[in-house]
């Protein structure tokens, strides 16, 4: 387990832990250090010699170095950031903290040269809080991952990644907490960049949308986007205000062939998944809904699949097809089918749960569900098969 998972929110303690993502499959090995009490003249190549600030290690650093961050806060120079040294394929960059001491970023971290763009930098088990756009990508930053990383506290969006040829982010294991303030426009995660994968994280308490993937700007092309055993909860924060745009724990707003399976959803301010009119070819699988104002939506003009989904105790609907059969809605479930506690969000399945055991389709691209458990041929329907 990282130390980031000590911290835990008054909010996460009314839910269960999932098992942890996958360990690095590598242990890694620091080759660069900083510290607090370091110096950026420093050769940085020791403990007994680190650098200070975390720009001069991420512009002065090599491919493949690991940069191990001693235990304590750190302020980044948002206008100095883009001058990142780019990591390879084979010899990515990774940041880590030295020995799980716990480390915290307290202003953005920005990816952002269009001369040069920043890539292959894999980030482990840190805390990043209190920033503007916590994590910023744009101008053709790509294979930028985060694992077991907390991001809490973001004045806007808590992570935003623009196109401008930027793709192949990755979020693992991770916490978005609090993002934005704005409820109509501020996200947990604005995506606009192709083959952004999210998986097994807990988002929730963003202002507006959990997720949303939509085209900000002309040439952008969100497109193959994985979205996949994640719980989405308490998103479209309630402050008495009236919403004047939708929010969603996810929003697909734009793009093609989105994948969206095994996500744990419930307690929304007000819409489950929304497939909106601009979505194609979507894939909505194996998902359970609930306690939003409504469950699954399906605009008219958008394409695609919604199937062996669970969506129940949404008052608006639980489905809803406006897509006139664009969207194609099968072997799904409407209401409760005999969840185990869904007041505790305990949305595992009872012995008698035989509106939701083996009803589902079998789908290859499911093999597995929320916990990892092995679906049956027939599955059950939702995020959990029963055991």
């Amino acid at each position: 387990m990282g130390y980031s998972q000590g911290y835990i929110s008054l909010t996460e303690t009314m839910i269960a832990t999932p098992p942890d993502p996958p360990d690095p499959p590598v242990v890694l090995v620091p080759t660069k250090f900083v510290s607090t009490g370091g110096s950026d003249s420093n050769a940085g190549t020791s403990v007994l010699s680190p650098w200070r600030t975390t720009e001069w290690a991420l512009r002065h650093c090599a491919p493949s170095d690991v940069i191990a961050f001693r235990g304590g806060s750190y302020v980044t120079a948002n206008d100095t950031l883009s001058a990142f040294v780019a990591g390879t394929a084979l010899a990515p960059i990774s940041i880590i903290p030295y020995q799980g001491e716990p480390v915290t970023f307290t202003s953005d971290i920005v990816y952002y040269n269009a001369a040069n763009p920043c890539r292959y930098h894999h980030w482990y088990d840190v805390r990043f809080q209190n920033g503007s756009y916590s994590l910023f990508g744009a101008q053709g930053s790509h294979h930028i991952s985060f694992t077991r990383c907390y991001v809490q506290n973001a004045l806007k969006n808590s992570v935003e990644i623009g196109n401008d040829q930027s793709h192949d982010w990755l979020f693992d294991g991770c916490t978005f907490d609090h993002g934005g303030n704005d409820i109509n426009y501020d996200h947990n995660l604005y995506i606009s960049a192709p083959r952004t994968t999210i998986r097994n994280c807990d988002i929730f308490l963003a202002a507006s949308c959990g997720m949303q993937m939509f085209n900000g700007y002309p040439g952008e092309n969100v497109d193959d986007c994985v979205v996949t055993g994640n719980r989405f909860f308490l998103n479209g924060r309630d402050d008495g205000t009236p919403l004047t745009v939708s929010a969603s724990a996810i929003m697909i707003y734009e793009g093609a062939n989105h994948f969206v399976a095994n996500n744990v959803i419930y307690n929304n301010r007000l819409i489950g998944i929304c497939i909106a009119a601009q979505a194609v070819n979507v894939k909505v699988y194996h998902n359970t809904v609930y306690g939003g104002q409504y469950g699954i939506m399906a605009e008219a003009g958008a394409t695609g699949y919604c199937r062996n989904n669970l969506s129940g105790g949404n008052p608006g609907g639980n489905f809803i097809d406006a897509s006139a059969g664009g969207v194609v809605f099968s072997h799904n479930y409407s209401g409760n089918p005999g969840w185990v506690n869904p007041n505790a969000a305990n949305f595992h399945l009872t012995a008698g749960a035989s509106a939701a055991r083996g009803q589902g389709l079998y789908l290859a691209e499911v093999p597995t569900d929320f916990d990892g458990v092995t679906r049956a041929n027939p599955p059950d329907l939702g995020a959990y098969q029963y055991v």
